[in-house]
């Protein structure tokens, strides 16, 4: 009985998407616009220019509290 129960919990853990949901926007990174003008986005906000766009990237890369990165820094 308690194997089946697991199997049943388990399978109901793994059908339900929002458990295994990640919330990116919690992060937040700061970029220079080509003004200078520094600026603060979260991680999950489109990026526009490539002053952001590189930020986001090496952001994104650097930071292994985010899930997918792995050894990018040699660690």
């Amino acid at each position: 009985m308690r194997r089946k129960t697991f199997t049943i919990l388990l399978s109901l853990l793994i059908s339900n998407s929002a458990a295994w949901a990640f919330d990116y926007s919690k992060f937040t990174y700061t970029w220079k616009d080509a003004d200078g003008v520094e600026h603060t986005n979260k991680v999950t906000e489109k990026a526009t220019v490539p002053e952001q766009m590189i930020a986001l990237r090496n952001y994104v890369m650097s930071n292994t509290d985010i899930p997918g990165n792995f050894n990018v820094d040699g660690e």
